[in-house]
């Protein structure tokens, strides 16, 4: 970070957003945002630097228009989130068919059509325009390994390690003769980039809190949503150059970006090409507003929709799960406490411990109508195994362990001791963005799938977290995407005998 003076000031309203993001550089703004929300959190208008924008949602809260002067687009959606028309502004908008596992099929613009095929397991394998294809191809781990595009062109590679993180991109420099390979590998300071070493240069990034803040000798200027709109150097004028649609296409710019780090670039997503970021999980390919690739957390996360198709409000840094773009890397630990505390009642009495024997009962059977038959009930699961785990769980010292981590939560499935869990007082749980700016639960960030499953749990979704990761550390598991299911059933069932 060249410019030492160079800082980002934030304003909240009540709901926790960001309503004003200002710039300076030392004392002196250099850039004003304002947002403007409505009640249920979505980004409704934005005056940057006096140009006005505002969007438009359906009953969904699915973004359905956006008004800024040379930038007026419009989407419509299907019941279940897949774009069916998005216009950007060109002469001709874009229309799509899916099948029924939600893969597009085809897109229309103009007199154009593309067509797409998929490989078995879920993942963009080709794009045909005309006579011209493109061709994707994957690691074993699903991961975007080869590009192949039309014709004479030159493919470009990613390596992966195994923890899952991209740790080189090789191109072929055309402007060499002959032409010749151009490798930039990537060095990462846990989730975070760290370095970029490029075949002529090598590129610092420093992340603060969970946002990138400088790439080599560029300070970037990012929105509140999280998208870089501009840089600024050590002895020149900051610029603010970069501007995209909703869904991450960028604006023609005279000025050509020199970092990787575009749109929502300042949490992480990597530039690839006109059409594709790099989202450390997935690749988002913007020109059609949907990830390239099955959802890991699928089917408690919707399969290729990006961003619960609210680009403008919502974000998807790990490319697992969207959050609340407001939700920037406080502090959670005091309040994961206290939510365990309320979860477990105090000196034996209250929370769990103020479950009959009666209600004990109705949980399970509740947790096991909700699960489907496909899922067999765990080794040793009964009332009486879960009963005593969760309590025997809140009797011990219930550390929370707070990190950042590409979970809203995480505990190991005990599956070798059933209903003992083998380190009872330890609840681990990994947070990334999920509380708001004062410690409070945020119910919009992280972990939203809890509150859509649990029925009468609106406002208790960090309890209902807790509980998951108790019914994983008590060994509620019966393999594969069951042991998300039963841990689900099991938490929403307790919280809904809890604050019923």
């Amino acid at each position: 970070m060249n410019n030492a003076f160079f800082h980002v000031g934030n304003q909240f309203h009540a709901g926790s957003q960001i309503s004003t993001r200002m710039r300076f550089s030392a004392a002196t703004p250099i850039g004003t945002i304002v947002d403007g929300y409505d009640p249920v959190g979505n980004r409704i208008a934005r005056n940057l630097d006096g140009n006005p924008i505002t969007w438009s949602y359906d009953d969904l809260y699915r973004l359905t228009g956006q008004q800024k002067a040379g930038q007026v687009c419009t989407y419509t959606l299907d019941g279940v989130g897949n774009l069916k028309t998005m216009w950007e502004g060109g002469n001709f908008p874009r229309t799509f068919t899916h099948d029924a596992a939600d893969k597009i099929v085809t897109m229309i613009e103009g007199s154009n059509l593309t067509t797409y095929t998929w490989t078995g397991y879920g993942a963009l394998s080709s794009e045909t325009t005309g006579t011209a294809t493109t061709d994707y191809s994957y690691n074993g781990q699903d991961q975007l390994a080869l590009v192949t595009p039309p014709g004479d062109g030159f493919p470009t590679t990613y390596a992966f390690d195994g923890d899952g993180l991209r740790r080189s991109i090789q191109t072929t420099n055309v402007n060499q003769d002959p032409p010749g390979l151009d490798i930039t590998t990537m060095v990462w300071d846990g989730s975070d980039y760290l370095l970029l070493n490029g075949p002529s240069s090598d590129t610092v990034v420093l992340t603060l809190g969970g946002e990138i803040v400088s790439s080599g000798s560029f300070d970037l200027l990012p929105d509140s949503l999280g998208s870089v709109i501009g840089d600024i150097r050590s002895g020149q004028e900051p610029r603010v150059p970069f501007s995209y649609w909703p869904y991450g296409t960028m604006l023609l710019s005279v000025v050509q970006p020199s970092f990787p780090f575009l749109f929502v670039g300042s949490l992480g997503y990597y530039y690839d090409s006109a059409d594709r970021d790099h989202v450390r999980a997935r690749e988002l390919m913007k020109k059609t507003g949907r990830w390239m690739q099955v959802d890991a957390l699928w089917p408690e996360e919707r399969a290729f929709e990006y961003a619960n198709s609210s680009p403008i409000t919502r974000t998807d840094p790990f490319g697992l799960f969207s959050i609340d773009s407001s939700c920037n890397g406080c502090s959670c630990k005091s309040s994961l406490d206290s939510i365990l505390r309320n979860t477990c009642g105090s000196s034996g009495s209250g929370g769990v411990f103020g479950l009959s024997d009666r209600l004990w009962r109705e949980i399970f059977e509740c947790a096991r109508m909700r699960v489907p038959s496909t899922c067999p009930t765990p080794t040793g699961g009964s009332w009486q195994t879960l009963r005593n785990c969760i309590k025997g769980t809140c009797s011990g010292s219930k550390k929370v362990i707070c990190q950042t981590c590409p979970y809203c939560a995480y505990n190991t499935c005990n599956t070798s001791n059933p209903g003992n869990p083998s380190q009872p007082s330890d609840i681990v749980v990994c947070v990334n963005h999920i509380c708001t700016q004062s410690g409070g639960w945020d119910p919009g960030c992280g972990c939203q799938a809890f509150g859509g499953k649990c029925g009468g749990s609106k406002g208790h979704e960090g309890t209902c977290m807790m509980l998951h990761e108790m019914a994983h550390a008590c060994g509620f598991c019966s393999g594969g995407q069951c042991d998300q299911l039963w841990s689900d059933a099991i938490a929403c069932c307790i919280i809904n005998r809890l604050y019923r």
